[in-house]
């Protein structure tokens, strides 16, 4: 608590030196302690001017998903009030479940440098270079019926996508249901797991994964980017990481007090696959639909017109849009 209370006074103050002195009395503990909590500070990335007789300042804060850096001007009122953070863990997703089975808040948020285990839909792996990306998932608690569900992804879907481009002036486009893209390449995906009793909804686990410094290898059903490789230079991953927090909160707030309609509004706006699109739509099994893309209906279900006239809803498949 007092490394935070320290890092919490230096940021405020980072334009002077401030004394041992002085933060001593602000901070109720003796000199010596104070020097310690400094150096536990410089351990963790911190880079700190001591002067004698002038005292510390803050220069530079590292680029890591730590709880006090996504804290600092963060802003929200739900999203991230509560932050647990990794080095290395099996995937957020799982994390975030067990906090949320004992109970954590809504909005509570949970990132990692690294995964050993992340997976996207169909279980597929997740792969990310460690300290370079960004890996998080929140804990919802939405008062939405079961077959509203869908629509979470397809929120975040437009929340991720619209924090990107506002971040980087990078041109995002959502691929129904769950990844973005730029310049055709995905950039990030994201995977909805809940909790659910009878017909009630316990919670939702919502994890999102961003190529932000470097994209996976191997093989991928679309073709996988990085912010970083389009833009030819690094990206500072903790404004990054607050922008779409706080994107998220409006979205998820917006369509909690108006209705999941605004987010089928805003759908045809980013979708890569609008209406009038042909697709091809592998659906399990494999079997490939071809049609037109027609939208999406009120479930998040993907609407396609066959070339029989017949217009059929598919409730999931992999997208494919034909040049």
């Amino acid at each position: 608590m007092i490394t935070g209370d320290l890092l919490e006074f230096l940021r405020e103050q980072e334009s002077r030196f401030i004394s041992g002195e002085e933060l001593s009395n602000r901070l109720g503990v003796s000199r010596t302690a104070i020097w310690k909590h400094i150096h536990q500070l410089e351990e963790s990335g911190y880079r700190i001017a001591a002067v004698p007789h002038l005292g510390y300042r803050l220069l530079e804060s590292p680029d890591l998903l730590l709880p006090d850096e996504i804290r600092a001007g963060l802003k929200t009122r739900l999203m991230g009030q509560r932050v647990v953070c990794f080095k290395e863990t099996t995937s957020t997703n799982d994390r975030a479940l067990e906090l949320a089975q004992s109970g954590s808040p809504e909005g509570t948020l949970v990132a990692a440098e690294s995964q050993s285990q992340g997976r996207g839909r169909y279980q597929r792996s997740w792969l990310s270079k460690s300290h370079a990306n960004l890996l998080f998932s929140l804990v919802l608690r939405p008062p939405w019926t079961f077959d509203q569900i869908p629509m979470i992804t397809l929120l975040l879907a437009v929340a991720v996508a619209r924090g990107v481009h506002e971040h980087t002036g990078l041109t995002t486009r959502i691929k129904w249901p769950n990844d973005i893209l730029v310049e055709g390449g995905k950039v990030c995906g994201i995977l909805t797991e809940m909790r659910t009793q009878a017909d009630l909804i316990n919670f939702v686990i919502c994890g999102i994964g961003i190529n932000v410094n470097t994209a996976p290898a191997g093989p991928m059903k679309t073709r996988a980017v990085s912010l970083a490789g389009i833009l030819g230079k690094p990206v500072t991953r903790l404004p990054l990481l607050q922008k779409i927090l706080r994107e998220i909160e409006h979205w998820y707030l917006e369509a909690r007090e108006k209705g999941l309609n605004i987010i089928l509004e805003q759908w045809p706006l980013l979708s890569c696959t609008p209406p009038g699109t042909p697709l091809i739509l592998e659906i399990m099994g494999g079997e490939r639909i071809e049609g037109v893309a027609m939208g999406i209906d009120e479930t998040g279900a993907l609407l396609v017109r066959l070339e029989s006239g017949i217009t059929r809803r598919f409730a999931s498949g992999e997208v494919q849009v034909q040049v």
